[in-house]
């Protein structure tokens, strides 16, 4: 067999794999993408219909996306994704990588036979990529280790903390781990450690706030829960 050939099968291996990790990876990440659900100002037009059923669309009021302004990639992370080669990069409303994948082989071979530890190591060298630095990739939570199916690729699954609160939504990244090497990545990082507000309404306080908010009328002696 030709050198040339053996070398065109590689690549199909490490594109295979990565095609696998895309599919596992993009479609948790458009969840991650997905606007937090908050209240707006104008109520969805209610259907005059007398009849209901399971397809009708449920009377509300739209999603409020109060994430603030998106963020662009600076000069140092283009520069840094630069030096990583031949890699496609697409950047996401945060500014960091919503998907790298390698034109041709691997992001970088692997540096433990521990998926999660080839992961992390990968990460903190290049956090300049995603807008971090080391020690916020060191401070970033693991949520799952995935072996992905009749393979021996793994997809880890990181996940950001602020002020000891794990994110709800977005704050994710991903980092398949396929023949010894990195395969592709994937995030929905925010390039900020800030803590969040500390609170100023209890639970009860809360509820009572959106229900107002929607336009139900209740009182402080409403129970916390509809029934």
């Amino acid at each position: 067999m030709t050198p040339s050939i053996t070398g065109r099968r590689r690549r199909h291996r490490y594109a295979a794999a990565a095609t696998v990790l895309l599919t596992m990876t993009l479609v948790p990440g458009l969840s991650q993408l997905s606007p937090v659900a908050a209240s707006s100002s104008a109520p969805a037009p209610q259907s005059t219909d007398e009849v209901t059923t399971l397809g009708d669309a449920v009377p509300g009021l739209s999603d409020l996306d109060a994430r603030g302004a998106p963020a662009v990639p600076s000069v140092t992370q283009k520069q840094a994704a630069a030096r990583l080669g031949a890699v496609d990069v697409r950047w996401n409303q945060y500014g960091t990588p919503t998907s790298l994948l390698p034109a041709d082989g691997v992001l970088a071979p692997a540096t433990s036979a521990n998926p999660v530890t080839a992961a992390r190591s990968w990460l903190r060298s290049n956090a300049a990529v995603f807008g971090l630095t080391t020690a916020q990739v060191d401070a970033l939570q693991l949520v799952n280790d995935q072996r992905l199916a009749q393979s021996s690729a793994h997809a880890v699954l990181f996940r950001q903390v602020f002020g000891g609160l794990p994110a709800a939504l977005d704050g994710m990244v991903t980092v398949g781990v396929a023949n010894g090497g990195i395969a592709y990545a994937s995030s929905s990082l925010a390039k900020t450690s800030d803590s969040p507000q500390a609170r100023v309404l209890d639970a009860q306080a809360a509820w009572l706030k959106a229900a107002t908010n929607v336009g139900r009328g209740v009182s402080g002696t409403s129970p916390l829960w509809p029934r």
